[in-house]
């Protein structure tokens, strides 16, 4: 029996006999679904039983569901849907070893051939910093990485990407104690200048982010004049270059 799926909310069961039963365990909506697969070389390449009008409607809400999906065989753990364009796993990452002190980081994960991300939440949401990749061991091994720091709680995390959402390796937290950072003046000419280092993003007035980074001070001379959006130490702040 083959058994390939991910540590989340899908998963997809092979018996030996050619039936596949694909399970989406979802917060709002769960369902089940079952068909036929055939391997060819490095693909998966299924077929859905048709559903009822009944199971339309309730799983699927009227629209058409997909009657086909293709997975690639990547490795002995790690599949991927053309359907979700996300891997899974047939099992979680082992953490070999994890230490953050003095605001360092060093690490040692099980690699399926994946990239591992360090996140940091960052102005309400999961901002990817650093990424890691290691196609030639079975092992990532990141030693002494020093992350960027804002003032007060910093949330960070290292995720591998999986099919529906990612698997988080671990969760951690570090307080800096950096004074807290504000706006020197609202009215800037070639550069905005901060009190203290932050990390920051400048966007313009439609909101596309022109500029992201960690300092003390931010580059202005190659914009043109008029209102634009500081994000500093989670705060909006709306500025103009003369």
């Amino acid at each position: 029996m083959i058994k390939l799926g991910c540590c989340h909310a899908v998963a997809y069961n092979f018996d030996s006999i050619g039936k596949v039963t694909f399970k989406n365990l979802g917060d709002i909506t769960s369902y089940e679904r079952v068909g036929r697969y055939q391997i060819l070389n490095d693909s998966i390449f299924i077929q859905y039983d048709t559903l009822t009008q009944f199971q339309k409607e309730h799983l699927f809400r009227g629209a058409e569901p997909r009657m086909k999906d293709t997975i690639v065989i990547l490795n002995n753990n790690k599949i991927k849907s053309v359907r979700y364009n996300r891997n899974a796993y047939s099992s979680k990452h082992k953490i070999y070893s994890f230490d953050f002190s003095n605001q360092t980081l060093s690490f040692k994960v099980q690699n399926f051939d994946d990239v591992v991300y360090l996140q940091q939440y960052h102005l309400y949401s999961w901002r990817d910093i650093a990424n890691w990749q290691n196609n030639s061991n079975d092992t990532i091994e990141i030693d002494k990485y020093k992350p960027e720091l804002h003032n007060g709680t910093n949330k960070f995390r290292l995720i591998v990407s999986g099919i529906s959402q990612p698997e988080v390796l671990k969760r951690f937290e570090s307080k800096s104690t950096f004074k807290k950072s504000r706006l020197v003046s609202k009215k800037i000419k070639d550069s905005i200048h901060f009190s203290n280092v932050a990390k920051f993003e400048l966007a313009n007035d439609d909101w596309k982010v022109l500029k992201t980074g960690f300092g003390k001070t931010i580059d202005c001379s190659d914009l043109v004049p008029g209102y634009y959006y500081l994000i500093i130490e989670d705060k909006t702040i709306k500025i103009k270059k003369l």
